[in-house]
């Protein structure tokens, strides 16, 4: 029997991530450090959330768009992932590697809120 440690859903990284862009519009970095520390710490419960994160944008992308993307006669510009899925994914590529960069930091304030968070 597996025990979800983790609960990941759309709605929770739709209300993080919005938490995340209002906190970065206020300025303030004590959220987005926390979520930084936490990676570089490689927090068991925020790399979970962190790797479930990605997983989840790049399946809600796939059904969202279907077989449409990966036809040959569409515009390039569609067949990219949106941008939000993108920075989930390239976030934990680089938090798993052990090489997380200021960049996402705000990204990774939002999955530490997810992991650590439980409101």
């Amino acid at each position: 029997m597996s025990i979800d440690i983790v609960t990941v859903n759309i709605s929770r990284i739709e209300r993080a991530y919005k938490n995340c862009q209002d906190k970065q519009q206020e300025g303030d970095l004590s959220y987005a450090e926390r979520g930084m520390r936490a990676v570089q710490d490689k927090n068991k419960l925020v790399m979970i959330a962190l790797e479930k994160c990605a997983n989840l944008m790049r399946k809600t992308t796939d059904d969202q768009l279907g077989n449409y993307q990966y036809r040959s006669d569409i515009p390039y510009s569609h067949t990219i992932d949106p941008t939000e899925t993108q920075m989930f994914i390239k976030a934990y590529e680089l938090a798993d590697k052990g090489t997380p960069i200021e960049e996402f930091k705000w990204i990774y304030g939002a999955v530490t809120e997810i992991a650590l968070d439980y409101t």
